[in-house]
């Protein structure tokens, strides 16, 4: 890719600022109904489409939506936090002249101030946040002696200070926030109540996070700190860090809280936020502190030896001069060090901003919860994890309050939510299924494979199949009960397996049995006469394990539907893709070390017999019997025996009449049987043989035919597969929105007698 700046597209920009066109305030987003919008009515309008980008790739195809890069703008306006995004993504890109261009733009709008809308003489702006955000601020102090109480397990903390930390958002970018630390600028109802001090802002584990809490009361602002006393848990938790503390491990703090007002500096590189309003939620042990000022004042621990720290100055303890300093001078005491820090973290917090703004989003559609509910947790900033587990919750509520899926009333439940509470014994096969479905629902949300199955179906039968599915060799393991009933559906969908072959077990992978080398001779002998000696010939049938793999592709609509009806399409699309797979191999596989050897390689050559070249209803009569009279001279035991054909010689042979215009197999077709014996009918049997439309018919004993089975599946789920659906065409998951499941079974196929089968080729009814 070579991406250079589209100037056709600033000059656009420049003049839509210039007429007052531009949106300064709303944040961000840009997705294919706004592509769509900028080619206007017909959808071909390329001359404005390119207007609305900064970026040109010269090596994509020109009228193209792939061309064009960085779009600043929509709906008519340019927006300020597009050009903030572009910053980020262009530095990140190393795309230079887009990144010096959006720059430029926001130098004009920072110019302006008409509508009360631009910045003022100062350069700065007042954001109202109407929709809090959740943000955390990790510290960490020198210890100062005095602050323990061991017996009341209190600690005296600086939980904040006006410390410049770098923060990075989609929408504005990357900038520096500052938290103005006066009596007006923070809220402490919440603090002075006794908020919770949690262990890392694990919000979501309830009181297990919870390691002690602010003392009430306790939380003020004292030299442009917030100051406070937390108390201690006497939980396990709690006990550990409170030793920690005072043995001078656990120094580090972190604060959560909420933004309300914030005055925002464009002048400076990175822009200064300066938050003059928020709300402290919470505080939290930190193993990782961001801003050096803020964290215990702690004494040695008891009987230390150590040295005791000087205590902390009052310049040490104050980032900020004068309150009244310009917003430019914050961005001046950054020293060397902390912006080598800052500018490390911002590639990355541009990346996990992106991701994790996709995941919430991603998160909801799969559970089929509202847009505003992951727009309003991306503007609170939720942490992902944490709106994963909250998305779970959302969507058990809406299950209790619908209607639920039982055997009466299958239809009850939406299918973009998530289902809980089935109260019905699944069908054989559906608990494969839901382990399948839960594996792949896991590998594509984030979720925990074992959260999703109590969740979706509260099984505990299926969750601890689950927790114990991981084989050793890699995959997902199919336990051998729930593998078995999927076994027991492929015996209608394969053609081999319909026709009742021997299924023998082979759990180590490797088995033999006799095989009847040579017919048995008999005859009668005198009164005290030896038995003249006649050879019953054996050898040994070799079974070894070869893989099967099979691509179950799934729409990913089905993922999160925890419906009998969703198991049993997931069910029967694996049951197909395995059944297909098997008689490809059982048929006609080639016998390699991979494939198993199939009936059509097993055949001797004198029971492989060319068609008559005439069709006619005499000649396919006798064509039949050639392959019958084939086994029975054979010394076949005709225990089984059982006929195989593509849909095209079935077709034929329902219809086939006599002269007498009456049909010859049509009532015993219906039946299931041709000629005596039963029938199976399978596309896998090609009708492209030969001169390029000839077709084969199989004639099988199939007590004598055998599959060996490793029991168990094993599953692999990819979202980014591509997979064929034919020769020629490939498909891929991620572009039709599917999770591919790859199944494997372990198996192999051999016959006992060779001579058992018998196979008409060149066959060209139709």
């Amino acid at each position: 890719m070579t991406l250079v700046l589209n100037k056709a597209g600033e000059r656009h920009a420049s003049q839509l600022i210039a007429n007052g066109d531009d949106n300064d305030s709303d944040p961000w987003s840009f997705d294919a109904s706004d592509e769509d919008a900028l080619l206007g009515e017909g959808g071909d309008n390329w001359d404005a489409y390119t207007k609305w980008f900064l970026g040109e790739d010269t090596d994509a195809t020109e009228r193209t939506k792939e061309r064009f890069k960085y779009p600043f703008g929509k709906n008519g306006k340019v927006y300020r936090s597009a050009l903030r995004a572009i910053r980020s993504r262009s530095a990140q890109q190393n795309d230079t002249d887009v990144y010096d261009a959006a720059g430029r733009l926001m130098d004009e709008m920072n110019q302006k101030s008409e509508d009360g809308k631009k910045t003022s003489q100062e350069g700065l702006e007042t954001r109202d946040i109407v929709a809090p955000r959740l943000c955390y601020r990790a510290a960490s102090v020198q210890l100062v002696p005095g602050t323990i109480n061991h017996a009341e397990r209190t600690i005296d903390c600086i939980f904040s200070t006006e410390t410049p930390v770098q923060r990075s958002s989609w929408s504005d970018g990357d900038y520096v926030e500052v938290l103005k630390h006066d009596p007006k600028s923070v809220r402490l109802d919440r603090m002075n109540k006794g908020a919770a001090m949690l262990d890392s802002h694990d919000y979501y584990s309830g009181l297990r996070a919870m390691i002690g809490a602010v003392v009430p009361g306790s939380a003020r602002i004292e030299n442009r700190q917030l100051a406070g006393t937390v108390r201690f848990s006497r939980n396990p938790g709690g006990d550990a860090a409170f030793q920690d503390a005072c043995d001078g491990i656990l120094t580090g703090l972190s604060v959560g809280y909420a933004t309300h007002k914030v005055e925002i500096d464009d002048t400076q590189t990175p822009s200064v936020h300066t938050v003059t309003d928020w709300e402290p939620y919470e505080v939290s042990g930190c193993p990782m502190p961001a801003d050096v000022v803020a964290g215990f004042r702690s004494a040695q621990p008891h009987g230390s030896t150590r040295g005791t720290p000087p205590a902390i100055s009052e310049r040490e303890t104050t980032t900020m001069k004068e309150t009244t300093a310009p917003a430019g001078a914050v961005a001046a005491e950054l020293d060397a060090n902390t912006r080598s820090a800052i500018q490390a973290g911002v590639q990355f917090g541009i990346k996990a901003e992106q991701e994790r703004r996709d995941g919430i989003a991603d998160i909801a559609k799969k559970l089929g919860l509202a847009d505003e509910l992951a727009a309003e947790h991306v503007r609170k900033e939720t942490p992902l994890d944490a709106f994963r587990t909250l998305a779970i919750d959302e969507a058990a509520k809406l299950d209790r309050a619908s209607p639920q899926t039982d055997a009466s009333n299958p239809f009850a439940s939406n299918p973009n939510v998530i289902r809980g509470g089935i109260k019905r014994d699944p069908e054989k096969g559906e608990m494969a299924a839901r382990m399948l479905r839960c594996l792949a629902f896991a590998k594509r949300s984030g979720f925990s494979p074992l959260d999703i199955s109590g969740r979706m179906w509260g099984d505990p039968l299926l969750t601890r199949a689950m927790a114990a599915g991981v084989g050793a060799s890699g995959g997902f393991l199919v336990p051998e009960q729930y593998a078995a009933e999927v076994i027991e559906f492929l015996r209608p969908a394969s053609a081999v397996r319909k026709l009742n072959p021997i299924i023998l077990p082979m759990p180590g992978g490797n088995t033999s049995m006799p095989r009847l080398a040579s017919g048995a001779n008999a005859g009668y002998v005198g009164e005290n006469k030896p038995i003249v000696g006649q050879d019953l010939g054996t050898a040994q049938v070799k079974f070894s394990a070869k893989k099967l793999a099979a691509l179950v592709p799934i729409s990913n609509d089905l993922l999160a539907f925890a419906s009998p009806q969703a198991d049993q399409v997931v069910r029967d699309d694996m049951v197909t893709a395995i059944a297909q797979a098997e008689d490809v191999a059982f048929i006609r596989g080639s016998g390699t070390e991979y494939t198993p050897r199939g009936m059509r390689n097993a055949a001797p050559s004198s029971n492989v017999i060319a068609a008559n070249g005439t069709v006619s209803a005499t000649n396919t009569n006798d064509d039949l019997k050639k392959l019958q009279n084939a086994l029975t001279n054979s010394n076949c035991r005709m225990l089984r025996p059982g006929w195989m054909f593509a849909w095209r010689s079935r077709n034929y042979l329902y219809n086939l009449q006599n002269a007498n215009n009456q049909y010859i197999y049509r009532d015993e077709m219906n039946q299931g049987k041709l000629n005596g014996f039963a029938y199976a009918v399978t596309n896998n049997i090609p009708i492209n043989l030969g001169s390029g439309s000839d077709s084969e018919i199989y004639l099988t004993d199939f007590a004598d035919a055998v599959i060996a089975e490793v029991p168990g599946l094993r599953i692999d789920v990819s979202n980014e597969a591509a997979y064929n659906t034919d020769s020629n065409t490939v498909v891929s998951a991620f572009s039709n929105d599917q999770t591919v499941i790859r199944v494997i079974e372990e198996h192999d196929f051999n016959m006992r007698h060779d001579p058992s089968t018998a196979v008409l080729t060149g066959v060209t009814w139709s």
